[in-house]
């Protein structure tokens, strides 16, 4: 994989997590779309399994809690259908405090470069410790 390929995914799964976490709740099942497969979507997070319907809770869920951020995609490859990255996610809530959670992720995508398994692993790296569950919770 050269350079420019790695720069490639980086900025797939950077888009990716934007569209994702960031926007109006009654907007993200639209919003994800064009990156999960919602027929076939499975996601688990730090061992919690949630499909497609899950998720979208949980993003709409984030999407109320979250009133401005950034992601960073540090590391990403891609081989076929298999992507892994590590990201970090630093968040200002609603409530005012901050939370910074490192992201370890492998994903599969389908034949239109959309996701249908993501598996990830979360570690909070600032905030608040009520916070430590924010990579799951609905």
């Amino acid at each position: 994989m050269t350079i420019d390929q790695h720069d490639e995914t980086r900025h797939f799964m950077a888009e990716a997590l934007r569209a994702t976490i960031f926007g109006a709740p009654a907007t993200a099942a639209a919003d994800v779309a064009p990156y999960f497969d919602p027929e076939r979507y499975v996601q688990t997070t730090d061992g919690t399994v949630s499909d497609f319907t899950q998720f979208i809770e949980h993003i709409v869920h984030l999407r109320g809690v979250v009133s401005d951020g950034r992601v960073e995609v540090h590391e990403a490859l891609r081989d076929g259908d298999l992507v892994a990255d590590r990201h970090t996610v630093s968040l200002t809530l609603t409530d005012g405090s901050q939370v910074t959670m490192e992201v370890l992720l492998i994903g599969e995508l389908d034949a239109c470069g959309r996701f249908v398994r993501v598996i990830e692993t979360t570690r909070q790296l600032s905030g608040e410790a009520r916070h430590g569950d924010l990579g799951r919770a609905r």
